[in-house]
């Protein structure tokens, strides 16, 4: 008799298949041509090697022309179109690699926007998920404690109680890890704005919004806010930290008067609705040539979606 084969390694067995053909230039292809009038917002962290970052740009601009802050403004505000196929550059955390790529990107025309955690420049840190990759790295988890320390109940617990796990997971670090940080300077920040570049709110220490209580939302955004006015950024945007909305950030962004606020579901943006519920892409530097060119064209994020709601039931 043969053994059945569980439904769930079907599943995933389509969905790799399905995701190799939606990668083929034809699809890709098609997807683009049918997608003009889509903003496509992307959304990057690190920069994991500038060589291969600056090739990914250059077939990015082969096929899409880049907008900037400016840019986005006038179309929330003004209705004023965008180019055909505009694609906005933009990177979470502030971290020291995406500000390094500043003159690489000026160099190709391209104006971009750091999402940045002010908690990282007003004194050397770590994020929280720093930590927690340390902690792994490092092998100071047992095994028994998997559950207790994993990423995915991080993002999901009370905000106070994330808070104690990551302080429990710092006093275990080496001490020799923790003497530099992935962040950049106060330097290196306004050398990306003197390139051209801007600096937008990503709260002051990265929390998942949705799990904090009303007061402490209002307090990551406007916090932030006030570190990023009294060093001279003028934030327009707002990130919500792992693309987590809530109602209570929203309007904090409103109040200070950011122009819009940006997930990261992976869509593409038709920049009709909430301009604080745009939609991003997630990419990275290291995504494959096919890769890369089927999440532009919007092809991949449809597979996402079909294969997040098939898992789902």
């Amino acid at each position: 008799m043969s053994e059945s084969i569980p439904a769930s390694s079907v599943l995933a067995g389509a969905t790799r298949r399905l995701r190799k053909g939606l990668q083929h230039p034809l699809v890709t292809h098609a997807a683009r041509l049918g997608t003009p009038t889509r903003l496509r917002i992307l959304a990057y962290h690190g920069i994991e090697e500038l060589a291969n970052f600056e090739s990914a740009v250059v077939r990015i601009l082969d096929d899409y022309m880049p907008v900037n802050g400016d840019d986005i403004v006038a179309a929330l505000t003004d209705r004023r179109p965008l180019p055909k196929w505009s694609v906005w550059f933009t990177f979470d955390d502030g971290l020291k690699s995406t500000l390094d790529a500043g003159e690489t990107l000026a160099k190709h025309g391209i104006q971009a926007t750091a999402f940045i955690n002010p908690s990282t420049y007003e004194r050397p840190s770590f994020l929280w998920f720093q930590i927690l990759d340390m902690a792994e790295s490092q092998g100071v988890i047992a095994p028994t404690e998997r559950a207790k320390f994993s990423r995915k109940r991080l993002k999901e617990c009370p905000d106070a109680e994330r808070r104690a796990a990551i302080h429990e997971l710092d006093g275990r670090l080496d001490p020799a890890s923790k003497t530099l940080t992935a962040s950049g300077s106060l330097s290196d920040l306004r050398d990306w704005v003197q390139l051209g570049h801007e600096v937008g709110n990503h709260t002051w220490d990265h929390p998942c919004l949705d799990n904090c209580d009303g007061e402490e939302q209002r307090r990551q955004v406007e916090r932030a806010h006030e570190w990023l006015v009294s060093n001279h950024f003028d934030p327009r945007f707002f990130a919500y930290p792992n693309g987590n909305w809530s109602s209570d950030s929203e309007g904090a962004a409103r109040r200070l008067g950011y122009s819009a606020s940006v997930l990261f579901d992976h869509h593409l943006e038709r920049l009709h609705g909430n301009p604080h519920m745009l939609s991003r892409l997630r990419i990275s530097d290291s995504a494959s040539r096919s890769r890369s060119a089927s999440i532009l064209s919007g092809a991949h994020s449809g597979l996402y979606h079909a294969a997040r709601r098939l898992h789902s039931l």
